[in-house]
């Protein structure tokens, strides 16, 4: 037995069976609750599970923010600020039963501090994290990107149309495969680049008691719910391969965190995959607040195979972003597709 899963099972093994016995949570489907993790020992903490989620296999968005929230939990320093997330999921996990998550303390100097985090499942683990901390400065090296965003109450179409004139992704006819904690208001497709762009909100300003941490975890959350899916638009336009089963699985992700922001303010997302080979899949994405400013960037890594059997998950993928290819439905939102140039 290597050195990590013996010292997984250690942490396991500590618990008495008191322990055993409170090791659950009743689902919420409310984002607050989701990210406030019951503290079952030293730097050891339990997570619930999401009713919104409509899958067998755990949303590893939940599992990441979760992960977020307890590696945060273990820094005391008050100035210190999360500014670095790396995440490699190692192994499916039930959405059906709670997670719990061990943060390892692998550095404290003046400036840094270095957490990792094992998220462990029914004696598995399903996620390993790597966080980085830094005290807060002001000097920045170069001004922040800005993007040409209006303000979410302001009518300047120039570049980005404001949220009220976007759709839905709650209204979408046929559903969704999740109920989102929070807004999400497609404002582009474009399956030549491949990207796409979205404003996004939290429906209530997620409470843990501590500043930034559950704005940084809500938007963990929801960069994953649209993110590797950006890579699959250009196939929509292949009918040999739409026609077939669609399977994703994501293996790595990590954030960047540039400046604080609130996630119950609009937020503009943007996505894009510059490649995708090798049964894998690469998407960038940038977020960015109200005011135009950069305040995270990120990465995602994923699984992308496709198999022979015919096409109801590849429906269900094909909801995600609602493209009319997948899903057979008009859509009010700008689409580009491979063959059509609009």
């Amino acid at each position: 037995m290597d050195e990590k899963a013996a010292s997984i099972l250690d942490h396991l093994n500590q618990s008495n069976e008191q322990d055993e016995e409170e090791l659950t949570m009743p689902p919420t489907g409310h984002l607050s609750t989701l990210l406030d993790l019951r503290s079952i020992g030293t730097d050891k903490f339990l997570g619930t599970t999401y009713t919104g989620w409509k899958l067998p296999r755990t949303f590893g968005g939940l599992t990441f923010s979760q992960a977020l929230v307890a590696a945060c939990r273990t820094v005391e320093h008050p100035s210190r600020v999360l500014h670095s997330i790396h995440s490699y999921f190692i192994s499916a996990g039930s959405s059906k039963d709670p997670i719990t998550y061990i943060v390892k303390r692998t550095r404290d100097t003046k400036t840094f501090s270095n957490r990792k985090v094992h998220a462990v499942q029914g004696g598995r683990l399903i996620l390993e994290v790597m966080a980085s901390f830094q005290v807060h400065r002001e000097d920045a090296v170069r001004k922040l990107e800005r993007q040409n965003v209006p303000s979410p109450w302001s009518s300047d179409l120039d570049r980005c149309p404001p949220p009220e004139s976007c759709p839905s992704l709650k209204d979408r006819p046929g559903g969704f495969y999740m109920d989102i904690p929070g807004e999400w208001r497609i404002v582009e497709i474009n399956a030549e680049v491949p990207s796409a762009k979205a404003w996004i909100k939290a429906e209530e300003a997620p409470s843990l008691g501590n500043g930034y941490v559950a704005h940084f975890a809500a938007s963990a959350f929801f960069s994953d719910i649209l993110l590797l899916p950006t890579s699959f638009m250009p196939f929509a336009s292949i009918e040999k391969v739409s026609r077939k089963n669609q399977v994703q699985a994501t293996l790595c992700h990590t954030m960047w965190f540039h400046k604080t922001f609130r996630a119950d303010d609009w937020l503009l997302l943007q996505m894009e995959s510059p490649i995708a080979m090798g049964e894998r899949a690469l998407c960038h994405g940038k977020i960015f607040n109200s005011k135009g400013e950069l305040v995270v960037s990120m990465a995602q890594e994923g699984m992308l195979r496709y198999v022979d059997e015919p096409a109801e998950a590849m429906k269900m993928v094909g909801r995600q972003f609602g493209h009319p290819i997948y899903s057979g439905e008009t859509q009010p939102y700008k689409i580009r597709t491979m063959n059509s140039k609009i």
